[in-house]
């Protein structure tokens, strides 16, 4: 925590997920795309482990009913939906979890989280949605 002005957690996205889905992101069909996505839903499949994903869980309560301002959750992989190029190396290979925490941080009023990444060699601020009928690049970088 740096005070009642912001905490800072960091996650692993490495080391406790799941194998990625294969996805040949430069042979596009609807097919290939449908069953990527279809696989990416199954709920149990994790990026960050299911005893990570719980722990910052609740450190973010903890930093919201502290009555912290900011949020900063730093993972390596950005939570963006860019598109399928290289989708089974982001979250787009594990949407289910994505959604879940997503919908965690909107359920529980939990305001004024940023996510800090790496990963693309690129700058985005953008908004993040969660998508809970399929991924469709909704939040395009600003």
């Amino acid at each position: 925590e740096f005070g009642p002005q912001a905490c800072m957690i960091m996650v692993d996205a490495r080391s406790f997920r799941d194998e990625e889905l294969f996805f040949e992101s430069f042979a596009y069909n609807l097919t290939m795309v449908q069953e990527f996505i279809k696989r990416s839903y199954t709920e149990d499949r994790t990026m960050l482990g299911r005893s990570q994903l719980g722990q910052l869980k609740r450190d973010l309560l903890a930093c919201n009913r502290a009555g912290i301002t900011w949020k900063f959750l730093v993972v390596s992989i950005p939570m963006q939906a860019m598109g399928f190029p290289a989708a089974q190396d982001r979250w787009y290979g594990y949407a289910a979890e994505r959604n879940s925490l997503l919908k965690f941080i909107q359920d529980e009023g939990i305001q004024n989280v940023v996510f800090l990444s790496a990963d693309i060699h690129a700058t985005f601020i953008s908004d993040v949605a969660w998508q809970p009928l399929g991924f469709i690049p909704s939040d395009p970088p600003e």
